[in-house]
């Protein structure tokens, strides 16, 4: 739908100026990027909630945020304001049940690029658990596929949406798309450097390009399984909505295929390739 397509541009406005240096400069500085995380929460709440759960968004931090007094800059402005669009049309549409779980699936992941970028700033590498704990969040796949049933023009109704197999779904699904987008973007991540990136973090612990890029594969092959796994159970545990659970399921294996596609083809990555047909090497 055009919405989501809509939300999905604002997701990379706001996250060119939160973690790439070639337009901002957040990155470097965590309180600038703090403020920017609150000011765009704050908007957020217009449209999806009247308040912000503090679980999420601790109660300190966020009325600390709150006394801060800056001059503003209009290119985050601008990336804030990004999501009136996407906001107005989504706001009146969903759900109660949909607009909750996708503005706490939003939230959390704006609210954990901040672990993200402290992460980046320490200059530690993290652990391969450390990161999928992290960017699972950070990817900001949860909240697109919250938007799932809007999209398909479905309703799974408040209780198989809370279902802990859908949820299973939405982080599955998650892993899935940044691991593989993991592949593509190496060589532009590395530009940096990031350890925001799977091959970069087993690469740190084991000094070899081949055992990092063979580990990503593995948790690859290991995401999937589960994500078939939770599948069948959702089938087997709700069979009179079969039909609107392959609607679901195979929308989320879309945006995993999808993606891969559109990692190939993008050019932000520099991969060169005109053709993948399976006689092509890449050399990151």
């Amino acid at each position: 739908m055009v919405t989501g397509n809509l939300f999905l541009v604002q997701l990379y406005i706001w996250d060119d100026e939160m973690d790439s240096p070639i337009y901002s400069d957040l990155p470097s500085n965590l309180q600038a990027a703090d403020r920017f995380r609150h000011r765009t929460i704050k908007h957020l709440e217009k449209y999806l909630g009247s308040e912000t759960p503090k679980d999420i968004y601790p109660n300190k931090f966020y009325n600390n945020q709150e006394r801060e007094n800056e001059p503003l800059r209009p290119e985050l402005e601008r990336a804030i304001a990004s999501f009136d669009s996407a906001g107005e049309a989504l706001a009146p549409v969903l759900s109660k049940g949909e607009r909750e779980l996708f503005y706490r699936e939003l939230i959390s992941s704006i609210a954990l690029t901040r672990s993200e970028q402290r992460t980046e700033q320490c200059g530690n590498a993290p652990t391969i658990e450390e990161y999928i704990a992290i960017r699972t969040w950070t990817s900001a796949v949860k909240p697109v596929s919250a938007l799932s049933e809007y999209m398909h023009e479905i309703q799974l109704g408040d209780i198989v949406r809370s279902d802990p197999d859908v949820k299973a779904i939405f982080e599955e699904n998650a892993i899935l798309v940044y691991l593989a987008n993991d592949m593509f973007s190496l060589r532009r991540e590395l530009t940096f450097p990031f350890y925001c990136n799977a091959v970069a973090v087993l690469y740190h612990k084991h000094q070899n390009l081949q055992t990092a890029v063979d580990g990503v594969y593995s948790l690859i092959r290991e995401s999937f399984q589960r994500f078939e796994e939770a599948a069948k159970r959702l089938f087997d545990r709700y069979p009179e909505k079969r039909d609107i659970l392959e609607m679901f399921i195979d929308g989320a294996r879309v945006m995993v295929t999808g993606n891969i596609t559109w990692s190939k083809k993008i050019r932000r990555y520099k991969l060169g390739i005109e053709k993948f047909d399976g006689t092509t090497s890449i050399t990151i």
